[in-house]
């Protein structure tokens, strides 16, 4: 069964602080998109990486985006325009 379009967005103000849910949150949204285990850990990487590059820009607000439409998944992290990063990977069917 397909996965409904769905938009997610959480802003945070300090990484440190909200780690821990974001780290929830994502896994949680991949895992509703039909992710399996091991696509959720590697995605999850790629996505913590990019929030922590972002983060260390030094913007004191950041934006984690999932969108999944038409059979993508499409992933945003952007703090102030420093270190933003877009990803997207097509969604299980």
């Amino acid at each position: 069964m397909p996965v409904p379009d769905f938009f997610f967005s959480l802003e945070f103000s300090d990484k440190a602080s909200f780690s821990r849910m974001i780290d929830d949150l994502s896994s949680s949204v991949l895992r509703h998109a039909g992710f399996g285990p091991d696509a959720v850990a590697d995605i999850a990487a790629s996505l913590g990486a990019a929030i922590d590059r972002a983060a260390a820009s030094g913007s004191d607000r950041c934006q984690v985006e999932f969108t999944a439409h038409g059979g993508e998944l499409r992933m945003a992290v952007a703090c102030g325009g420093a270190g933003d990063w877009r990803e997207s990977r097509p969604l299980p069917r």
